[in-house]
């Protein structure tokens, strides 16, 4: 049976991260080892089937998602950085994002969290409540709360599962970040230009603390900054983009250096530069501990408990995945 092979980070964006003296190739180096390539782009960031997804009626609706989104990539990239962006441009853009956030391996790895933090509070809730049956007795003593809580059992969630939650609201995703504050970065630091990935959206605290910025680098020398509006979670989806709003910002070299670390921070395991200066190894090497992950605080209430997910970068053993 012939499989497709899927990107989960677009071509037509990793193109933008070409090196010219390397032609159809970009450097690269893995956070796992430090090693270091020059791949062309179809041969990364792809799995097998991965836009497959059983838990869909049509399995591989995103691929027509895809077809909506891609084919304008370039000339909005364009429009966002020498014109006004129209609601065409926002949507291919947005999307490209949405879809980074939905089905690369990273994205469906943190989303799979709080489905698992939900389990485990209902199995709490059912030790509580109910007379539960006692594990077997080469598990040691305890309920099902009990064993979850010290690792001697474990949900294992599939993650095409939050996969498919996400692409059945990618649209919804897509109105969100369209009718929210944007910063378009000019990044014209010679020698400091982007770094991209294999999960090329950065996370960044805004001044409320329950609004996370995403910053995605569109080139080397533009990135976005999606600053997410509150009103927008529950408004209807509205592809016109009435409430997109957006601001051009020259960044310094400071600036850039920061969000360059973002970026390596967040990076699953590949990071992609369109050069390889002599300061790209060293940085990535001392920012390569850390990764995106899910983040579960239980916030006891009078009738139970509140699950808050949130997502967070924190430290990570390569050296242990």
């Amino acid at each position: 049976m012939h499989m497709a092979l899927d990107h989960f980070v677009s071509q037509v964006y990793l193109r933008k991260f070409l090196a010219p003296e390397l032609g159809n190739r970009m450097y690269a180096m893995r956070k796992l080892d430090l090693a270091t390539f020059t791949p062309r782009t179809r041969d990364v960031c792809r799995t097998e089937d991965g836009n497959t997804n059983q838990y869909l009626v049509d399995e591989r609706i995103i691929e027509d998602f895809l077809m909506d989104v891609e084919p304008r990539f370039n000339e909005s990239v364009e429009m966002f950085a020498d014109d006004v962006p129209l609601p065409e441009h926002i949507y291919s853009v947005a999307g490209i994002i949405s879809y980074f956030l939905t089905c690369s391996p990273a994205a469906m790895r943190v989303n799979s969290e709080p489905i698992r933090a939900m389990l485990v509070e209902a199995a709490r809730a059912i030790d509580q409540e109910n007379e539960p049956p006692q594990p077997p007795e080469e598990m040691g003593e305890g309920h099902l709360a009990d064993l979850l809580e010290d690792g001697r059992v474990e949900m294992r969630i599939d993650p095409r599962y939050p996969g498919a939650i996400g692409i059945a609201n990618i649209t919804g995703r897509v109105s969100k970040f369209g009718n929210s504050k944007w910063d378009i970065l000019f990044n014209g630091n010679q020698g400091c230009e982007f770094f991209t990935s294999d999960y090329p959206v950065a996370i960044q605290q805004t001044h409320d603390p329950r609004v996370l910025a995403r910053i995605v680098p569109l080139t080397p020398n533009i990135a976005v900054r999606i600053i997410p509006d509150l009103a927008q979670r529950d408004a209807p989806i509205d592809f016109n983009f009435p409430n997109f709003r957006y601001r051009k910002i020259d960044i310094g070299a400071g600036e850039a250096r920061s969000i360059n670390r973002l970026l390596v921070r967040c990076a699953e395991d590949v990071v992609f530069a369109p050069d390889w200066r002599d300061w790209r190894p060293n940085f990535v090497k001392r920012n390569r501990s850390y990764r995106v992950d899910n983040v579960t605080q239980r916030l006891p209430i009078r009738d139970g408990t509140v699950i808050h997910n949130r997502s967070e970068i924190v430290p990570h053993d390569y050296r242990n995945t």
